[in-house]
């Protein structure tokens, strides 16, 4: 799967470069947290699917953090694969809910970020709006319960880059990837038990 997503990176990102021995550690890492994550109390074929979807969530995050940007083909193959992985949830268990949860969260989350898009353009990009509710909905359909603890998450992690990022860059129009954020967010709502 770490090949995979180093793969997913590198051919999505506009500068052309090989990922060196630590990023490729450090991304087979979080493919096995991510894996250990999605398999936790699900069956082989849930935590496949879940597997797969946040490992196009990671390779899009990491050319967030690379290059500021979520790369169109990541947030649409992440939403065909998230709604691929929420009906097929929603067929094992014989219950509509997980799409209907799904749907509720996107559409929510969607909304909300449109609103803060259109009042401050500068406080999210069009990756932000569309790699967000794709991910509320993975959580929503798995651990509905998880969504503040995701939502949480993501805020505190965004605020703590944005600090990081200001004090490294001393300049009052720095850009803060919130790939990483939401992507940690997501997987903290989904281990909520």
């Amino acid at each position: 799967m770490t090949p995979v997503v180093l793969l997913l990176a590198e051919r999505t990102t506009h500068r052309r470069r090989r990922p060196g021995l630590g990023e490729t550690a450090a991304a087979a890492s979080l493919v096995g947290f991510l894996i250990t994550t999605a398999a936790a109390g699900r069956s082989a074929a849930e935590a496949a699917a879940l597997a797969s979807v946040l490992a196009i969530a990671l390779a899009a995050a990491t050319v967030d953090t690379l290059e500021g940007r979520l790369p169109d083909d990541l947030t649409a193959g992440l939403a065909v694969g998230a709604t691929l992985a929420v009906l097929g949830h929603s067929a094992v268990v014989g219950d509509i809910g997980p799409v209907l949860r799904a749907s509720v969260a996107a559409g929510a989350l969607l909304a909300g970020c449109l609103v803060l898009k259109i009042a401050a353009d500068d406080a999210i990009g069009w990756g932000d709006v569309k790699f967000a509710p794709t991910l509320a909905a993975i959580v929503a359909a798995w651990r509905p319960e998880g969504l503040l603890v995701g939502a949480i998450v993501a805020v505190l992690l965004v605020g703590m880059t944005a600090v990081g990022v200001a004090a490294v860059e001393r300049t009052r129009r720095t850009h803060v990837p919130y790939g990483p954020a939401l992507l940690a967010g997501a997987v903290a709502g989904l281990a909520v038990v």
